[in-house]
């Protein structure tokens, strides 16, 4: 049995540990058009609302429309090879409330990803010293 050293961590597209080995002979399949749908990413944030004990307080409708709007901190999109079409995501104003509307802002990912569990005011001063 190989050491645990020998396999690459999960990654989100690899849904289970890949040995380094054998690593190139596992190509990464695409995502497929459903995946890129806006009801798949609707129903990825229900789930991770009920994950987290919380709900999702849009309708898939409201969801679709939100998430059309650029990134509340930097204007952009989650542009990526992924995607057809521009959005955004949801990030949670503070964390530890739910997906609220009125504790929700649109976000690219990489604002999203930044920010992580910090408040908006403790996110931003981050920014400002970063710059």
């Amino acid at each position: 049995m190989k050491d645990i050293s020998c396999f690459r961590t999960l990654s989100k597209a690899r849904k289970d540990p890949v040995c380094l080995d054998c690593d190139p002979y596992h190509p990464i399949t695409p995502m497929t058009p459903e995946e890129k749908s806006p009801h798949e990413r609707y129903r990825f944030y229900q789930k991770r609302a009920e994950s987290k004990g919380t709900v999702l307080d849009f309708t898939e409708e409201e969801f679709n429309e939100f998430t059309k709007q650029p990134c509340f901190y930097c204007g952009g999109y989650s542009n990526s090879k992924k995607y057809e079409d521009q959005f955004c995501g949801i990030d949670r104003v503070d964390s530890n409330k739910g997906y609220s509307k009125d504790n929700c802002v649109p976000c690219c990912h990489i604002c999203n990803v930044m920010k992580m569990g910090l408040d908006v005011y403790d996110f931003l001063d981050k920014v400002e010293n970063i710059h």
